[in-house]
C-alpha cells in the first residue's frame, strides 16, 4: 500500500524530545558538580580542619621548635592537604633526624614521630663531626656539644669529598673495631679506654688509650691492622694480662703479626 502523499513525519517532535533529555541531564550533572564544589570549598575552607596543634615527640622542645622551622605546613594550614611526604622530608633534613613519622589526627592535629640519631665517636677531619651507629657524619660539632665520645683519626677533607667510598669504609672499620672491643673487649680493652682510632690506609687501625696515671702521657697504642679482630683481642688480654705495666702505662702493643705479638716501651 503506498502511502499518501502530505502525511506529516514527528522528526521536530523527536528532536525536541532529545534535546529536552540532554538538557535534563546536563542540568542534573551541573546541580552534582555545582554540590560537589560547594562541599570541596567548604572541606577546603573550613576552621573546623584548620591545623591548630603541630605535635612532635621524641625530640626535645628546643629541636621540636627547629623542625617546626623547617616544614612546609603552620598552624591555620588545611590539615587534609596538608603534604606530608614533604613535611617528612624537610623534618629529616634536619641534622639530629633519622627519621620522622608524620600523620593527620583529625580534626586539627599534624603529629611528628621523630627518632633521632644517637652519636657513638666524633670524626676528627678538617673539623669535628658527630657519627652514628650507622657511619654517617650528621652534624659539626659547636661550643656546648659533648666531646666526651672516641675520636676518629687520619682521614681528611679530600677524603671525605673526593673519595667518598674509602672514607665510608675507613669510619666502617673504625666504628667495627670499638663494637668489637665493647663486645669481646673484657680483660683485653675496654670502650672506656679507647681515646682515638686512627686510620691508616697501608696499615689499617690503631686504637690510642686514654693516658695512664699521668694525665699527659698519651697512652697505650695498639695497632690492630685489618681484620681478625677476636683473635687479636685474645692475644692482646693474654699480653696485659702478663705485663701488668701495661694496663696502666705507655707503650705500643702491635697485633699485626700472625703467630707474635711485638710490645715495646
Amino acid at each position: 500500500m503506498t502511502p499518501r502523499k502530505g502525511t506529516p513525519r514527528p522528526r521536530k517532535r523527536t528532536f525536541f524530545a532529545a534535546l529536552k533529555r540532554v538538557a535534563t541531564r546536563a542540568l542534573a550533572f551541573t546541580a552534582v558538580a555545582g554540590a560537589g564544589f560547594g562541599v570541596w570549598w567548604e572541606v577546603t575552607r573550613s576552621p573546623a580542619l584548620a591545623i591548630k596543634v603541630i605535635a612532635i615527640e621524641g625530640t626535645s622542645a628546643e629541636r621540636a621548635d627547629e623542625i617546626r622551622a623547617l616544614l612546609n605546613v603552620k598552624p591555620g594550614d588545611n590539615l587534609l592537604f596538608a603534604d606530608l611526604a614533604q613535611a617528612r622530608a624537610r623534618a629529616e633534613s634536619h641534622p639530629w633526624v633519622a627519621s620522622a613519622m608524620v600523620k593527620r589526627e583529625l580534626p586539627d592535629t599534624l603529629r611528628l614521630v621523630i627518632r633521632e640519631r644517637t652519636p657513638v665517636m666524633i670524626l676528627a677531619a678538617d673539623r669535628l663531626y658527630y657519627v652514628d651507629a650507622a657511619g654517617n657524619a650528621f652534624k659539626a660539632l659547636q661550643p656546648g656539644d659533648a666531646y666526651d665520645l672516641p675520636a676518629i683519626t687520619g682521614l681528611t677533607r679530600e677524603d671525605l669529598l673526593a673519595r667518598t667510598d674509602v672514607a665510608r669504609a675507613a669510619i666502617g672499620g673504625a666504628l667495627e673495631l670499638y663494637a668489637a672491643i665493647a663486645k669481646n673487649g673484657a680483660g683485653a680493652l675496654a670502650p672506656e679506654e679507647v681515646s682515638e682510632i686512627a686510620w691508616s690506609e697501608t696499615d689499617g687501625d690503631s686504637v690510642v688509650t686514654v693516658g695512664g696515671r699521668n694525665a699527659s702521657l698519651p697512652g697505650l697504642t695498639i695497632r690492630f691492622g685489618f681484620g681478625e679482630l677476636p683473635d687479636k683481642l685474645a692475644r692482646l688480654r693474654e699480653v696485659r694480662n702478663v705485663r701488668k705495666d701495661f694496663r696502666d702505662g705507655t707503650g705500643t702493643v702491635d697485633l699485626t703479626y700472625a703467630q707474635r705479638v711485638i710490645v715495646a716501651r
